[in-house]
């Protein structure tokens, strides 16, 4: 049985200390058992420089990348966004559905049902982030909220 261990760093660190980061980690991994599925998934300008140095050995090979999250597109005028297409063979898993995306970004379950099927046609394995804001937890309305995103 694997133990999965995800690491988002979210918009944290400069190049300097998410490379600092990803030795540390590498040095807990040598300590740790082979069913530790550790995986990073740092912000974007970081995601291949690491990528690469991981594929070259300068760290720890044991890492599996992710992106913290894509676009529900696979190509377009979109500036400023990454879609599956442009992570196939980097990454190995996608995060979609993050609580502050869907605040922030006005992210609807349909649009990440989009990014969910568009993830999984680039054989990119989905992790769905699912979670009730205070209005859903003090109506007592969580267990039905939850469904809904999931569904």
């Amino acid at each position: 049985m694997n133990i999965y261990l995800f690491m988002n760093w979210k918009m944290n660190n400069t190049s300097s200390q998410a490379f600092s980061l990803l030795e540390k980690y590498t040095g807990l991994l040598e300590s740790t058992s082979t069913s530790l599925v550790f995986s990073v998934f740092p912000p974007f300008p970081y995601l291949f420089p690491m990528f690469d140095a991981a594929s070259q050995g300068f760290v720890g090979g044991k890492f599996k990348f992710g992106a913290q999250n894509v676009f529900h597109e696979p190509f377009g005028a979109y500036t400023g966004e990454v879609s599956p297409p442009m992570l196939a063979g980097v990454c190995e898993y996608a995060l979609v559905g993050h609580s502050e995306r869907r605040l922030n970004n006005n992210e609807s379950n349909a649009n990440i049902n989009k990014k969910i099927h568009l993830i999984i046609n680039n054989y990119i394995t989905p992790v769905l982030c699912i979670g009730e804001g205070l209005e859903a937890y003090n109506s007592g309305q969580v267990d039905a909220f939850l469904e809904d995103q999931i569904k």
